[in-house]
């Protein structure tokens, strides 16, 4: 016998491609903004995780106010990230 009082998480399928477009979003700001940064692996690491936890920070605050869409905001925050590195360089 079942309990049908249990919840489930929903899990948005969106969500996973929004955290991938997050990762192939900030490996392109890396390499756009330092073209040579492949060479120093030290260097590109700490550029990708900074480029990660930046926008993260802001969509946590998003979320502590909104309590939904934390991958959506994340997704449009790095993409607002990436656009003013690329063009304050």
């Amino acid at each position: 016998m079942s309990d049908k009082n249990t919840t489930q998480p929903k899990v948005n399928s969106n969500t996973l491609g929004n955290y991938i477009t997050v990762i192939i979003i900030c490996f392109s700001n890396v390499l756009l903004v330092y073209p040579n940064s492949l060479k120093d692996f030290d260097f590109f690491l700490g550029n990708f995780i900074g480029a990660l936890v930046l926008p993260a920070i802001f969509a946590g605050i998003y979320y502590l106010f909104k309590r939904k869409g934390f991958s959506k905001a994340y997704a449009w925050l790095s993409v607002i990230f990436l656009l003013v590195s690329f063009l304050s360089r």
